[in-house]
């Protein structure tokens, strides 16, 4: 379990910490998709987001909130939609009570790039 979670931590930190203009997009969608996460720190009062390779089982908060994986911006959340390959499969979804959506514009916003990208975006309520 402990190995499953640091290699699914790994990929997710070299598949999505390049910078989308330093490489192009993957060339094939992922097995299970890419899951998607969103927070408010209450601490700085920005709003923080994660991108994990999908799973056939639940993500623990501690994963979805881990540092290495988290970014604090909708600017970097882009630039690690943009490699994502023509056609992902992108679940934003709040399995915690402490995962919610930011407010509806932000949300339309990344709505609205993932469809310019191509992107399958989906909205677990």
């Amino acid at each position: 379990m402990r190995v499953t979670l640091l290699l699914s931590l790994l990929m997710s930190t070299v598949l999505f910490s390049v910078r989308a203009n330093e490489s192009p997009r993957n060339q094939r969608p992922m097995m299970k998709g890419v899951e998607l996460y969103s927070w408010k720190n209450v601490k700085t009062g920005l709003w923080n987001f994660s991108l994990l390779l999908g799973t056939n089982r639940n993500k623990k908060l501690t994963e979805i909130t881990e540092q290495r994986v988290t970014v604090a911006d909708v600017r970097t959340l882009k630039k690690r939609l943009a490699i994502l390959a023509n056609g992902e499969s992108v679940i934003w979804s709040l399995p915690y009570s402490s995962l919610s959506y930011p407010p509806v514009s932000t949300v339309n916003e990344i709505v609205n790039y993932s469809a310019v990208r191509h992107l399958k975006l989906f909205l677990d309520k």
